[in-house]
C-alpha cells in the first residue's frame, strides 16, 4: 500500500517545483508543476487601492520552505522532503484615467519573476533526488479597472500568464510550466471606519494544457485576504492569509485523473504607506491542512515606489 500511495501523489512530486509569476512562496500542488500561477500570500492590504495615474515600480521578495508533502487525505506522506524556494519578483504598473463602466481608473500590469528552486526527495528507500536550478519564471501581463465607493473600493481586472520560463519535462526543479493561464480576478477593499480594514483578492485561473507532457490542471480558486487595524495615517497591521481550491480535476492524456489540491495558509503583516508615494509591505504566513500539496512556511518583503 505504501509505494501505491507514493505513486498516486508522483506528479504532485516530480513536477512539484516549476514556479510561476510573481511566485515567490510556492504551493506545490496537485496542478501540474505543483504551483499556481499567481503567488500565495502575494496579496493583503489595500488589495483594491489604486494610486493616482502614473508609473510604479514594485519588488517583492520571498522565502518559501517545506519539509512536509501531503497527500490526497490530508495526510503527511512517508517520504523525505525539502523544498526551498527564493524569488525575486519585478513588477511594473502604469496607471491612467479610465472612462469605462463607470470605472476611474485603468492599471496594466506586467509581472516578471525570478526563482532559485533546491529541492531534495527521497521517494523511496535508497533513491535520492536533488536539484536546484534558478532563472526567469513565467510572465504575466494584466489589465484592471478600479471603482470607488463610500467606503469601498474595487479592482475587476484579466490577466494572462505566459510560458515563458525555462523549463524541461525531465528535470525536477523548474522555473517555468510550460504552459499558459487565463486569470480573473476580483478584488475589494472595506474601510468602515478610519482605523480598520479588511481587503481581498479572489482569483479564478485556467490552465492551458502542456504540450510537452499532455497533462492539463484543474481549474484554480484562490482567496486572498487580510484584515488590518490602522494606528495611524498610511500604517496597517493585522491577520492575513490565502485559501487555495482546486475546483476541477487534472487531465492527463484527456483522462481525469483527480489529484485536486488543496491550501491553507494564515499569518501577521505589516505596511506602511509614505507620503511620497513609496510602500513597505512585510509578512509571513503558516500553511496547514493543505492536501497534494507540500505544507510550509513563508515570508515576504515587498516594496513599491512611484517613478
Amino acid at each position: 500500500m505504501l509505494p501505491q500511495k507514493i505513486a498516486r501523489n508522483s506528479h504532485a512530486v516530480s513536477a512539484i517545483f516549476a514556479m510561476t509569476i510573481g511566485m515567490a512562496g510556492s504551493i506545490a500542488s496537485a496542478t501540474e508543476g505543483g504551483v499556481a500561477a499567481f503567488p500565495p500570500g502575494g496579496e493583503d492590504f489595500a488589495a483594491a487601492l489604486m494610486p493616482p495615474s502614473g508609473w510604479y515600480g514594485e519588488i517583492m521578495l520571498n522565502r518559501y520552505r517545506a519539509t512536509t508533502l501531503k497527500g490526497g487525505d490530508g495526510g503527511t506522506l512517508p517520504v523525505a522532503f525539502d523544498l526551498k524556494v527564493s524569488a525575486v519578483t519585478g513588477k511594473l504598473v502604469w496607471i491612467k484615467p479610465a472612462g469605462v463602466l463607470g470605472a476611474d481608473n485603468w492599471a496594466t500590469i506586467l509581472i516578471l519573476p525570478t526563482l532559485d528552486i533546491d529541492v531534495a526527495l527521497s521517494p523511496a528507500p535508497g533513491l535520492h533526488l536533488q536539484h536546484r536550478h534558478s532563472g526567469l519564471a513565467d510572465i504575466t501581463l494584466g489589465n484592471a479597472l478600479h471603482w470607488t465607493f463610500p467606503e469601498f473600493q474595487m479592482v475587476n481586472a484579466f490577466d494572462l500568464v505566459f510560458p515563458t520560463g525555462s523549463y524541461d519535462k525531465n528535470r525536477l526543479a523548474n522555473p517555468g510550466q510550460n504552459r499558459s493561464v487565463f486569470r480573473l480576478v476580483h478584488s475589494g477593499t472595506w474601510m468602515p471606519e478610519p482605523w480598520c480594514e479588511v481587503s481581498y483578492r479572489l482569483n479564478w485561473d485556467h490552465h492551458q494544457r502542456n504540450s510537452d507532457t499532455s497533462h492539463r490542471s484543474g481549474q484554480l480558486l484562490n482567496l486572498n485576504y487580510a484584515i488590518g487595524w490602522k494606528p495611524q495615517p498610511g500604517a496597517v497591521l493585522g491577520l492575513a492569509g490565502y485559501l487555495y481550491r482546486q475546483l476541477s480535476d487534472d487531465e492527463l492524456n484527456g483522462q481525469n485523473i483527480g489529484n485536486r489540491m488543496r491550501v491553507n495558509a494564515i499569518g501577521v503583516a505589516a505596511k506602511q504607506f509614505f507620503p511620497t508615494g513609496q510602500f513597505v509591505d512585510i509578512k509571513w504566513y503558516r500553511e496547514s491542512g493543505n492536501r497534494n500539496t507540500p505544507q510550509g512556511n513563508a515570508l515576504w518583503i515587498h516594496v513599491g515606489n512611484r517613478f
